[in-house]
């Protein structure tokens, strides 16, 4: 039923198709207001800007005194409460900011040691702590749920529910960091800790707690899955081999020892080469390992990848000797 028509002086209108193409269009002029970089995902807004003495403080006051006045001219409002500031430095002794705070509209923006962004928690040290803690507390709470409704003998319902409840949360946003081997053994422990509940026994004795992951190895082969941080790793190297043939004709790609050359021009995979070197994707760092040296026939398709994947020893390659703890190799 329609009520009739409205003017819209202001605002999109919520629920409609061209909804989020008229909010795109909004604030696509954010960006030239400010000389701060600007990340921007639906209505989240992040303004970043490396300091390095007074006047970068002051140049970001300026921004976001430019916000402000954009907000006002677009019809948008911003609540400086819900707003963070996260400085991240590992620097004792920080450039500090001349008014004591970054304000927006007259408010002061909360300084915060660790602050949230689409689901993900920063630190001011990038130590991924707080995500991880997090993330383990969600996890734990779904899997006591899962291990509430559904007896032992339901081994298979639970791995689906497993893979889309708590697997899901685990893996979200996980190429955007690298762990410490603490974090990865927190993280590991969900793992094992629903491979226990479904159709395998308990340790014995002073064993019980399975500390050096020995039983959660053996029950990661009976279900033929992989640690997380195996299985994160070989999606990696798949994507980065689905992204062989689109890349700049003559342009050369390389596996291990061995190079490809490209044939097809695609404009995504520039987005792709723009962060495969950065810290988040250690794949760069297999594929440059010499043990890494799948022959020409094993990288013809995505499935003869797959297998040679499935049968190389990671854990003899010098990234996962020193980032991986030796526990979890299987």
């Amino acid at each position: 039923m329609v009520d009739g028509e409205r003017e819209v002086k202001s605002g999109v209108p919520q629920g409609s198709i061209l909804g989020p193409v008229l909010f795109t269009v909004a604030v696509n002029g954010l960006s030239g207001v400010v000389s701060s970089k600007v990340l921007q995902y639906a209505d989240h807004i992040v303004l970043y800007r490396k300091v390095n003495s007074e006047a970068d403080c002051l140049a970001l006051q300026k921004d976001l005194d430019s916000l402000t006045k954009w907000c006002e001219e677009v019809g948008l409002d911003i609540n400086p409460k819900k707003s963070q500031h996260l400085r991240i430095s590992n620097k004792n002794f920080k450039t500090a900011i001349p008014t004591g705070s970054y304000n927006f509209n007259g408010e002061a923006i909360p300084t915060e040691e660790e602050a949230e962004c689409l689901g993900v928690t920063f630190s001011s040290r990038l130590d991924w702590t707080g995500q991880v803690d997090k993330v383990v507390a969600k996890c734990r709470k779904r899997l006591y749920a899962i291990k509430a409704f559904f007896p032992r003998r339901f081994g298979v319902v639970k791995q689906l529910l497993f893979k889309s409840i708590v697997r899901s949360v685990m893996d979200h946003a996980s190429s955007w960091h690298s762990t410490r081997k603490g974090l990865q053994k927190k993280l590991g422990n969900i793992q094992k800790k629903f491979l226990q509940t479904i159709r395998f026994g308990c340790l014995e004795g002073n064993e019980r707690h399975d500390v050096d992951f020995r039983q959660y190895r053996q029950h990661l082969a009976e279900v033929g899955w992989h640690p997380l941080w195996q299985r994160r790793l070989e999606a990696h190297l798949e994507e980065r081999h689905a992204r062989k043939d689109n890349k700049k004709p003559g342009q050369r790609i390389s596996f291990g020892a061995r190079k490809l050359c490209a044939s097809v021009l695609s404009i995504a995979s520039y987005a792709y080469e723009s962060t495969i070197a950065s810290f988040a994707y250690v794949a760069v760092e297999i594929l440059k390992d010499p043990l890494f040296c799948p022959s020409p026939g094993q990288l013809l398709s995505v499935g003869a990848f797959k297998n040679y994947l499935a049968t190389f020893k990671f854990s003899n390659t010098k990234w996962c000797k020193d980032f991986i703890d030796p526990s979890l190799f299987v």
